[in-house]
């Protein structure tokens, strides 16, 4: 298990708890403003991708493995800005979307200090998820619409997307969109009505599981939220929703069989 934490001296880290030990893998000091937003995420054998702001740079990807912590992206002019979480495999690859003004978002995936585009508003896509899944092979998984109002879900590697699963017209936007080597997929989607909810499936048949409006509980969900730590690779994911009569649950969803 992988965390940041604000230590009783008010310091940040970012700590990792592993074999019954805790340890702290990163601090916030030297050249180091401040540790996050968002994230962090870790692999199977404790590499963990995190973000953390530098002082007079900019918000920074990093990686934290056994040889030590490693700098792997800048935001900035040639990047944009990060709006979300980092997530690495078992090769030690981050994928991560960054946003770029009027250029669009772009999907980067870092091998070591490599950065390279994935797929792109501007070119591609007229919008893209929020957050990118990421195989242990170097495939990027992500929900995208396409200029003519068709969304898919798509697997991308260097300048190569392929579409996996055609959702033609039912939806206007996607959140997050994973995909397992089975070829089921899990994915949160926006109808062309505005609603939010988790769907999932094989090949072009879509089910949903819950979203925005559904009754839980015996009264509507009125929010729900997943991003890419809280699903594993069996497409397990953990979500939680916000109930009309103020009451949480966290829910275990299951892709389809």
């Amino acid at each position: 298990m992988c965390f940041y934490a604000t230590q009783p001296d008010g310091s940040q880290v970012v700590a990792l708890r592993a074999s019954g030990l805790l340890s702290v893998v990163f601090d916030c000091s030297g050249e180091i403003e401040c540790i996050g937003p968002l994230g962090p995420s870790m692999n199977n054998i404790n590499e963990i991708a995190f973000r953390a702001t530098i002082k007079e740079e900019g918000n920074a990807m990093f990686v934290a493995n056994k040889q030590g912590v490693a700098r792997v992206a800048l935001s900035g002019s040639e990047l944009g800005e990060f709006p979300g979480i980092p997530v690495i495999n078992q090769l030690g690859q981050v994928a991560f979307r960054a946003d770029h003004g009027r250029n669009g978002a772009r999907l980067f995936l870092t091998t070591g200090t490599q950065v390279d585009a994935i797929a792109s508003e501007q070119h591609d896509f007229v919008e893209m998820s929020y957050h990118p899944g990421l195989d242990d092979e170097g495939q990027v998984s992500f929900g995208a619409v396409t200029a003519d109002g068709f969304g898919g879900i798509y697997m991308g590697s260097v300048d190569n997307s392929r579409l996996v699963v055609n959702c033609g017209s039912q939806f206007e936007a996607f959140r997050s969109a994973y995909v397992a080597n089975d070829g089921r997929f899990l994915a949160v989607g926006v109808t062309a009505g505005g609603n939010m909810g988790l769907y999932t499936g094989v090949g072009d048949g879509i089910g949903r599981i819950i979203g925005i409006g559904d009754t839980l509980l015996g009264v509507p969900v009125v929010e729900m939220a997943l991003n890419p730590v809280s699903v594993n690779a069996g497409l397990q994911a953990a979500i939680r929703v916000l109930l009309a009569d103020a009451r949480q649950a966290i829910l275990l969803a299951e892709p389809c069989q």
